[in-house]
């Protein structure tokens, strides 16, 4: 049974990562944060990588990394601008919609 978290420190987590990723990869244009309070989960939108093979997300996870600040185990997907919306999450995600945009950020 995978340990259950605070929802902020998911969340204080999850931007750490998106901007991480950001700041090292110019071709991200948006990362997407769909909460839960076992794991971080992340989709980020890069156009040069290849379409969602399945028509699902492919998922790539990271162990927990405290000493940087990274207590939960972190799950990362990567799709293109048009395989938004389109192509099926990993089960237990929920749907498009309960994404979180991260980057960019929304104007207040």
């Amino acid at each position: 049974m995978s340990p259950l978290y605070d929802p902020s420190i998911i969340e204080k987590q999850a931007r750490m990562m998106a901007e991480e990723a950001r700041l090292n990869d110019p071709g991200i244009t948006g990362v997407l944060f769909f909460p839960t309070n076992k794991e971080v989960r992340l989709i980020e939108v890069v156009s040069d990588v290849p379409v969602a093979s399945g028509g699902r997300v492919n998922v790539f996870y990271f162990n927990p990394a405290p000493d940087c600040g990274m207590p939960a185990l972190s799950g990362v997907g990567v799709v293109r601008p048009d395989d938004l919306g389109r192509v099926a999450l990993p089960e237990g995600w929920g749907d498009w919609k309960d994404g979180i945009e991260l980057y960019p950020q929304q104007a207040a």
